[in-house]
């Protein structure tokens, strides 16, 4: 249709190859899988760049439909921590949230028998 679904966004590499991949897609295409056949074709991009080792999410934990693309490709949560948002509550104070970091490593990628 020519519309934007949403943004997939992946950063340099560190020194050791770890990068971080953003996303977010608009609601209304989180059905059919869409959204998780994005991040797959965004996991192939990435790891196409032999710099790459291993991709990196950071989400709330409570927002799955952030996770569910992620956990659909295999990335495997590694830790959690406390969050505070950007945006501001009624009264002013930053938004809390549980946050957690989601992994892929290429050989992980490769094991489920992606390129």
């Amino acid at each position: 249709t020519g519309r934007v679904i949403g943004t997939i966004v992946l950063w340099e590499p560190d020194e050791n190859g770890r990068t971080e991949i953003g996303h977010i897609f608009h609601t209304g295409y989180r059905r059919d899988g869409l959204d998780t056949e994005a991040m797959r074709k965004m996991v192939d991009v990435a790891f196409s760049q032999p710099s790459i080792k291993k991709l990196f999410g950071l989400n709330a934990v409570d927002w799955k439909g952030q996770l569910t693309p992620l956990q659909d490709n295999g990335f495997v949560e590694t830790g959690r921590g406390d969050g505070s948002s950007f945006v501001k509550d009624v009264d002013g104070n930053p938004i809390t949230f549980t946050g957690c970091t989601m992994e892929l490593s290429r050989d992980a990628w490769a094991e489920q028998g992606k390129p």
